[in-house]
């Protein structure tokens, strides 16, 4: 008997750690209510933690669950972070593509340039595509940062999503200064 009880709060004392692993992990969200947004089923627990999560958690704040009603409205910084991410795609797709056929070495790298250019079917599209989407990346990078610094959006819970930006621009404008070396 003692033994069973022993096994019990163990049990309970495992899954209690789990729970709280896995809450502070998600930003607020439990075991329970995690199935629960897997699931698409209304939340379990009251009041609901769902809202906090949209608002600390930096997995949840790329595609919530809802919107609010003021951020559906077409304006002009409307989904200035999701043009960035197409254009950081657009980027590694064609950079991909490019490094096939460039030679990195002083001897060979105008050359193979000029045999992309000239020589590679679609070559000198995909080059200007490339260039083109660079240039992009870092004006959507920038505005949508801007939009974001205006709007007091980086404040109090989305501290870490807005430390993480500037991280991500900060790359953005080294691989930048990269590409013309």
């Amino acid at each position: 008997m003692l033994r069973s009880i022993d096994f019990k709060d163990l049990r309970q004392k495992t899954w209690s750690a789990i729970d709280n692993r896995v809450r502070i992990i998600t930003a607020g969200l439990g075991l329970h209510e995690l199935r629960a947004v897997l699931r698409g089923d209304p939340p379990t627990e009251k009041p609901n933690p769902r809202f906090k999560v949209h608002t600390t958690s930096f997995i949840f704040h790329i595609r919530p669950r809802y919107y609010q009603k003021g951020s559906t409205i077409l304006t002009h910084t409307f989904r200035l972070g999701f043009m960035t991410v197409v254009f950081y795609t657009i980027e590694l797709i064609t950079g991909v593509i490019l490094m096939i056929y460039y030679v990195p070495t002083p001897d060979a790298a105008y050359s193979s340039v000029l045999q992309i250019m000239g020589e590679v079917p679609f070559g000198n599209l995909m080059r200007d595509i490339h260039r083109l989407g660079a240039e992009a990346t870092v004006i959507f990078t920038f505005l949508h940062l801007l939009r974001t610094y205006f709007t007091g959006s980086y404040k109090k819970e989305r501290s870490f999503t807005w430390f993480t930006g500037l991280i991500l621009l900060g790359i953005t404008l080294i691989l930048r200064f990269f590409s013309y070396l």
